[in-house]
């Protein structure tokens, strides 16, 4: 998938006049195999229930290998790389992106919406929330996406742009 096929899903969200996104993951570091297998088929279909499609993606990030311990209060020398399949979700609500975290005890989250003052948020598991700031295709950083061979990041707390939603 290139640059543009990515551009194109932010766009076909926009188009489909959905307000929100979300991007959520099952996977933990901590599991099996087959518990992380079992709980992607869990979170495929409670997308669905919810009414919503996805996209599925690959997400690449410092996990805290213990989901008792809120992510800000992980020693940082105990968190680990995941990679791990993760699911974009056009038109999700920030209630149901947090209950799908919460759910499989995440770390983290992003959700991005009007309801945010069009803001591209990460969402951790204390509910602290961050300004991740606009979308930069063809980058990785030491947290990023991957649709296919094509990464993206988000510029991380730099001056915002709205990159889906125009008013």
């Amino acid at each position: 998938m290139s640059s543009n096929q990515l551009s194109r899903i932010y766009q076909q969200t926009k188009e489909l006049k959905q307000d929100s996104f979300g991007i959520v993951t099952s996977w933990r570091q901590s599991q099996s195999k087959v518990e992380n297998v079992a709980g992607t088929i869990k979170l495929e279909s409670m997308i669905r229930q919810m009414g919503y499609g996805f996209r599925k993606m690959k997400g690449v990030w410092p996990e805290c290998p213990n989901p008792n311990i809120p992510y800000d209060e992980c020693p940082e020398e105990m968190k680990v790389m995941a990679s791990e399949p993760s699911y974009f979700i056009p038109g999700i609500s920030k209630k149901q992106i947090i209950s799908l975290m919460t759910h499989f005890k995440q770390d983290s989250c992003i959700y991005g919406g009007k309801d945010e003052d069009n803001n591209i948020l990460l969402i951790k598991n204390n509910m602290q929330e961050e300004i991740l700031g606009s979308f930069i295709p063809n980058t990785s950083s030491s947290v990023f996406s991957k649709i296919g061979k094509h990464k993206f990041s988000f510029e991380n707390k730099s001056q915002l742009t709205n990159i889906l939603f125009d008013q």
